[in-house]
């Protein structure tokens, strides 16, 4: 039985009867992206055998390349690539090739299979954490989930979580957003990118695993200082449980916030203590752990995205619309990833992670 002939010969056959006939490189890269999809051969390609094609040229083939074959490396080579991506693992394959004399094409094998290695880009993390700070975020993860990790659900209830974040009366659609399906490259639509616009309302938003508790705007030009905070955010905090729990109020509950001065002022700990709030340890630079960080606040900016607002009262209103419309299991659901998140700081021995 005869093999197979291979797609990229195939393909170059096509472009050279194509050619001869007189046809643009433009109509035979069409006719192979509908005959090869994916797998056709870019319009660089195309252009490029067609002309060779034109000037004469008869084979098909690849032309004979310099260089050792990749079953020539040798273990001192790979020793060699080694230590210099131990050195520096940002250097690329032409760096090491003029580096060490090796071929590009081996010294790429080498990265690749013999090494098994991959490039990836950098993650861009909250903050580069010290040793120490790992520990505390081990520490505080093991302590919580002492407290809630085998509870029932009941216990989850009892927390009340909430942050500042900025709302903008215009957030710009992102570019994943308007990916659409294409048969070729030219065919890519274009739209008009507006950048974020300046003017914005910081809204205080608090939920637990109910559903939304409050959410506040601050006033413009005002800071949020230890005051405003009790007396405009915890105030309404605390009449939301004593209207919804009349019997017990805010006694057993546990609130989980940051470790903003405003939130660990004097005057902040005092009412709470008064009003028969406990607080939670909260981890130090970790909103890969804060429910408002990795879940709330990027779905309320998704769900506003690319909507525009004229005033404040605008901002408010999509807002609360917002916060009602997400399913109250969802809300139950963001403190049961908070626990696995909790278990997955552990395991990564408190290191930034993504993905769960």
């Amino acid at each position: 039985m005869a093999s197979e002939v291979p797609k990229h010969l195939e393909q170059r056959a096509y472009c050279k009867a194509r050619a001869l006939l007189g046809y643009a490189p433009t109509e035979i890269k069409a006719d192979l992206n509908r005959v090869y999809g994916p797998s056709a051969l870019s319009y660089p390609t195309v252009l490029r055998w067609v002309r060779r094609l034109q000037d004469g040229r008869q084979t098909l083939a690849d032309d004979p390349r310099s260089g050792r074959p990749a079953s020539a490396i040798t273990k001192n080579e790979i020793d060699t690539v080694k230590q210099i991506i131990e050195t520096d693992a940002r250097y690329t394959v032409n760096d090491i090739s003029s580096f060490t004399g090796i071929n590009s094409s081996a010294v790429f094998e080498i990265l690749k299979h013999r090494l098994m290695l991959k490039k990836v880009c950098a993650r861009w993390v909250p903050h580069i954490l010290t040793d120490e700070q790992k520990r505390v975020r081990v520490e505080i993860c093991r302590q919580l989930l002492e407290k809630y990790e085998h509870c029932d659900f009941r216990r989850l209830n009892e927390i009340v979580t909430g942050d500042e974040t900025w709302i903008f009366f215009f957030e710009p659609e992102i570019k994943r957003n308007n990916k659409v399906w294409v048969t070729d490259v030219k065919d890519r639509p274009q739209i008009a990118r507006h950048g974020r616009t300046v003017r914005k309302v910081m809204y205080a938003i608090f939920f637990d695993s109910k559903g939304p508790v409050v959410q506040i705007p601050v006033p413009e030009s005002t800071s949020v200082t230890a005051k405003f905070y009790k007396e405009k955010v915890l105030t309404k905090v605390v009449s939301h449980y004593k209207e919804t729990r009349p019997r017990t109020g805010t006694r057993g509950i546990h609130l989980l916030h940051d470790n903003a001065p405003a939130h660990k002022a004097s005057i902040v700990t005092e009412y709470m203590t008064e009003m028969s709030i406990k607080t939670l340890p909260h981890l130090p630079y970790s909103p890969d752990l804060s429910p408002c960080d990795f879940w709330l606040n990027p779905l309320i900016k998704d769900a506003l995205r690319g909507r525009r607002f004229e005033s404040r009262q605008a901002v408010g209103s999509a807002l609360y619309q917002c916060l009602k419309g997400i399913p109250k299991s969802a809300y139950k659901s963001a403190f049961q990833k908070w626990i696995q998140r909790l278990k997955k700081c552990i395991k990564v021995k408190g290191e930034y992670f993504e993905g769960l």
